[in-house]
């Protein structure tokens, strides 16, 4: 036993040591192992290929679902632009607006059978976000840059499409979500609206052509200042002016709006300037045919078309409190006063004041008159070789009351310059007589005679008789309502007076004076207009109605969407 053992022991102790039989197995282990290697590219390029085929399955589904989308606005937009019924429809036919569910406000899948679209397919849905009772909830998730609402005029359309590919006879898919508004509109509101482009165009043009407008004068009442009276003459009669036995106008012209007449060797010198239609001036057969001798400017005649203008005098508002005459006298005898008279206190008995009756009689004595407030008479008369004179340091103004103010004046003259009497002035000092005159003729009267002689002044009283005779030297500008000169009266003969501007002693007068020309629209173009606001009604008319198509959808946004499509019991946009 011990033998056997021993002998088993030599055996596989030479059996160890012994190489021969090891080719096969370690030939089987390299081959094992090279066999493992080359099958990890097989399984790798197996893999990959899985992989581009499930890629470019997924490609082809978005793709699919991108034109499905595209497809869908491009439908829905035709079929509100071309709309012409009263209302506007939701879904492109042959679909429907589902009204319960989860799909409620949602148009039905299109098309049924999913439309082919390359090697994969698509179907989609539209939901009409302006259909009623949509908008206000369902379409608020919508995303848009910019604001799409019913109430702004605007039709917002929400669309999900998806796309069906096939990969390895397994189905992928993918989905969008693309959301376009538009203006909504009429058709007949689109059509209202051209025609009032076009009859825009049309008065704008009728505009430019002749006689488009017709131009009607207008008058405004504005405050003015006063006619430059003395521009028709320092020598003027409203009604008339009648020349005659040698009385002169060296200077200065004559005017007036009715006839002038010079007869008996009067004459003017300078111009007759003639105011309105019914003016005349007529010469006798004596030297008053031509121009006086020494007559430089010679003799001519103006006439205007219209009479010429002369204020009435307006009384200062608060003349019979604010005036001058208690500078005349300040005792009854008339033994003080303000205004200085000539030298020797008892000259000035031969001032004469009724304070009551405003009259001031000034009889061979002088008078200067200083007072910076107007006076206010009713009469006054310089008589005997009587003097008056004027400040030298500011104007003197003489206003002189309407007669019905007058109750002491019986008839008499207003103003008396006579029997050798003297006025001394100047025409930035005056004096001024202004007189208000009366509507009544002869009422008011101013009588100039007897040899008066006047430095410089200024008679104005449009509504006055004034009467100049006896032999009377007279400088300055004399205006009545009417004028008679006789007995050698010679007006302005030292020369040209320039009297003080009408603005120094007539105040501003509200009058009607040309506006601008109203131009109002001519016949063709009063329809014109007529029909644009026809038109106009319309439009407003069309507006406050519900819009029956729009302008062409606008793709506003784009998004591609997660979940898997949807089933019967979730909304269409699930996952976008």
């Amino acid at each position: 036993m011990e033998r056997l053992t021993a002998r088993l022991r030599t055996a596989f102790a030479d059996l160890w040591r012994s190489e021969r039989g090891i080719a096969l197995p370690m030939a089987l282990m390299i081959t094992v192992v090279a066999m493992g290697m080359a099958a990890v590219p097989v399984i790798a390029t197996v893999g990959s290929q899985e992989g581009s085929s499930r890629n470019q399955g997924s490609n082809e589904a978005l793709a699919a679902a991108e034109a499905g989308a595209e497809l869908a606005v491009l439908r829905q937009s035709k079929m509100l632009t071309e709309n012409t019924a009263a209302t506007v429809p939701s879904c492109v036919a042959p679909a429907t607006l589902e009204t319960s569910g989860a799909s409620a406000g949602w148009c039905s899948a299109y098309p049924t059978a999913k439309e082919t679209y390359g090697n994969a397919k698509f179907q989609y849905r539209v939901r009409p976000c302006y259909a009623g009772g949509i908008t206000s909830t369902a379409c608020n998730s919508v995303q848009l840059p910019e604001s799409c609402k019913l109430s702004e005029g605007k039709d917002l359309v929400q669309v999900v499409s998806t796309g069906y590919a096939t990969v390895g006879g397994r189905e992928v898919t993918a989905r969008v979500q693309v959301a376009a508004c538009a203006v909504a509109v009429n058709p007949q509101l689109r059509e209202a609206e051209k025609r009032f482009e076009e009859k825009l165009a049309q008065i704008e043009k009728t505009k430019t052509e002749p006689g488009a407008y017709e131009e009607k004068s207008t008058t405004e009442q504005k405050k003015v200042p006063p006619p430059e009276i003395w521009a028709t003459g320092q020598i003027i009669g409203l009604e008339w002016v009648k020349m005659s036995g040698n009385s002169q106008v060296l200077n200065g012209g004559v005017g007036s709006n009715g006839a002038i007449s010079a007869s008996g060797s009067a004459n003017v010198c300078g111009t007759v300037s003639l105011g309105g239609s019914g003016a005349s001036f007529s010469t006798d057969n004596s030297s008053s045919l031509s121009p006086p001798a020494g007559c430089a400017v010679g003799r001519t005649v103006a006439k205007s078309t219209e009479k010429y203008v002369y204020p009435p005098v307006t009384l200062p508002s608060d003349i019979a409190t604010n005036n001058s005459d208690w500078r005349i006298c300040a005792e009854t005898a008339c033994k003080a006063g303000a205004d200085p008279v000539g030298s020797g206190v008892w000259q000035r008995g031969n001032v004469s004041w009724n304070a009551s009756n405003k009259q001031l009689t000034l009889t061979y004595n002088q008078l200067t008159l200083e007072g910076t407030a107007p006076y206010y008479l009713c009469q006054l008369v310089l008589a005997g070789g009587s003097s008056l004179y004027s400040s030298k340091s500011h104007a003197i103004r003489i206003y002189f009351a309407p007669p019905s103010a007058c109750p002491g004046l019986n008839g008499a003259p207003q103003l008396v310059i006579a029997n050798g009497t003297f006025v001394y002035g100047d025409s930035a000092n005056g004096p001024l007589f202004l007189f208000v005159g009366s509507s009544t003729a002869g009422a008011s009267k101013v009588e100039l005679s007897g040899g008066g002689r006047s430095q410089q002044f200024v008679i104005y009283a449009p509504y006055t008789q004034i009467n100049g005779n006896g032999g009377i030297v007279m400088t300055g500008s004399i205006l009545g309502n009417t004028v008679e000169l006789s007995g050698g009266a010679k007006l302005n003969e030292a020369g040209p007076f320039t009297p003080p501007p009408a603005g120094s002693f007539l105040p501003e007068e509200e009058r009607p004076v040309p506006g601008t020309p109203e131009k109002t629209p001519g016949k063709v173009l009063k329809e014109q207009e007529a029909e644009k606001k026809t038109i106009e009604e319309e439009i407003e008319r069309l507006k406050t109605g519900s819009p029956s198509s729009s302008e062409p959808l606008g793709r506003k946004s784009f998004v591609q969407c997660t979940a898997a499509p949807t089933t019967s019991t979730e909304s269409a946009d699930r996952g976008c």
